[in-house]
């Protein structure tokens, strides 16, 4: 990836792609920054070993001190090649540190060839990606031995809390890209005839509606497919598809 390179086209829906990150602490992303991600994995070191015992106990039983790993556990739970790509080519420094710090936490083999590709353009994040490269099965630079040594004993902790994989809604495809137009003209219309409660009955339907709920409210809804793309040249105060 050159310094003019254009981002690419992410596979999944942003606000899905950076839940985890968002919910973490609000400026989590400046730790793993070359100077600061040792000082963050000793701190979560400690807080692993004084609260050992209620690790296994989650999620019957939830630690305050241990929120950070229950988050990252759910980061480590979304990730996959498509999402890593994501993280790393689609957006900017702070999502692709992200990434690579879900990388080193939950390493595969095939991540090792993104994580090397990103690495000459991320000047704060080159130790967060030797580590996640470390951890992929590359060999551990001496300078980041004893900070890797840290990560290893916080994955042991994050290993010992559930695996339960949690999906991420996709990225619109242009076919949804142009039906959300016509779904923003027809709120339009609507609220130009019908008022202010005829526009929102609209943005409540269809794409709209899929798009702006968040991750959270997506999943308590059964993480459903996005609606069919309404085959029509437009949309004039019809009742658009629900997800």
């Amino acid at each position: 990836m050159s310094l003019t390179e254009p981002l690419r086209t992410p596979h999944y829906w942003y606000d899905d792609a950076v839940y985890v990150l968002l919910q973490a602490e609000p400026v989590f992303y400046l730790s793993l920054s070359d100077r600061a991600i040792r000082n963050a994995l000793e701190r979560m070191k400690i807080r692993a070993r004084d609260y050992q015992k209620f690790v296994s106990a989650y999620p019957s039983v939830c630690c305050e001190p241990l929120e950070q790993f229950y988050l990252f556990r759910k980061g480590m739970n979304m990730l996959n090649e498509e999402l890593l790509c994501d993280l790393l080519f689609s957006f900017g420094w702070r999502e692709a540190n992200w990434g690579a710090w879900l990388a080193a936490l939950a390493p595969q083999p095939v991540y090792a060839a993104h994580l090397a590709r990103r690495l000459p353009t991320l000047p704060h994040g080159t130790t967060v990606v030797g580590l996640a490269l470390a951890a992929c099965g590359q060999e551990v630079q001496q300078e980041l031995s004893d900070t890797y040594a840290l990560l290893v004993e916080v994955r042991e902790t994050l290993d010992r809390l559930p695996v339960q994989p949690i999906p991420v809604r996709r990225n619109y495809s242009r076919d949804q890209e142009c039906a959300i137009r016509r779904e923003n003209d027809a709120v339009r219309d609507a609220y130009r005839t019908g008022g202010l409660d005829a526009a929102k009955k609209l943005l409540d339907q269809g794409l709209l509606r899929h798009f702006k709920a968040t991750h959270q409210e997506w999943l308590r809804a059964g993480a459903p497919d996005a609606p069919a793309v309404a085959r029509m040249r437009q949309l004039r105060h019809k009742v658009l598809p629900r997800f």
